[in-house]
């Protein structure tokens, strides 16, 4: 198999506490590794950049892995067990950076959605109609069932308001083809800021999602 690792945004913490974790990644073997850093004006083109680098270099899977988030050691090999068993694509659950009123219930809450959009934390291993981005495996398969754009923000193009993240229209997507997302909740990122936001952040906020 041949995993393009595959980091579609450039940010500061890209230099910070993520590389050591990054080079710290252990490589289920008989896997080959490639890493990319696709250039690009949005996200959306950044990953759809590194699709194309991915396809030019014969990858069966590609890992998009956010400069944001910090790993353990173990997850990929953890991932990959998920695709071994047949669950992909597959994604790790980190949690959110911050509160968002209607994308997420409380403040740093590690969040997916459900068919009706409403937020929620899953519990277990899982299929979502709609997840996160940020640290998810797919295999290139889906690539060729899916039209291009592959990658898009849905917004109103009166008021630009948006009406669906990246993340959401992509998955949907997956979702419509019979390919649905797993979520393993297990598998925890932590999402850098000033501070790494871990599970426990949600839970010393609680009285602010209801102010």
């Amino acid at each position: 198999m041949k995993l393009a690792i595959c980091i579609p945004w450039q940010s500061p913490f890209l230099w910070a506490k993520p590389v050591p974790a990054f080079l710290n990644l252990r490589i289920p073997k008989g896997v080959e590794v490639r890493w990319f850093m696709p250039n690009g004006w949005c996200s959306a083109r950044r990953k759809t950049g590194g699709v194309e680098l991915a396809l030019e270099w014969g990858a069966s899977h590609i890992w998009f892995l956010d400069a944001d988030q910090l790993v353990e050691e173990d997850t990929l090999e953890r991932l990959w067990g998920h695709v071994e068993a047949g669950r992909s694509p597959i994604c790790a659950l980190q949690p959110s950076r911050g509160h968002f009123p209607g994308l997420t219930e409380r403040p740093y809450q590690p969040v997916a959605w459900g068919l009706d959009g409403k937020p929620f934390t899953p519990t277990e291993v899982q299929q979502v109609p709609y997840g996160p981005l940020n640290c998810i495996v797919l295999d290139m398969a889906i690539f060729q069932r899916l039209q291009r754009p592959w990658f898009s923000e849905r917004f109103n193009i009166t008021t630009m308001a948006r009406l669906s993240s990246i993340d959401q229209h992509f998955t949907k997507k997956l979702w419509n083809i019979g390919r649905p997302l797993w979520v393993d909740p297990t598998i925890r990122p932590r999402h850098m800021d000033a501070v790494p936001i871990d599970w426990e952040f949600q839970e010393r906020f609680q009285e602010k999602a209801h102010a």
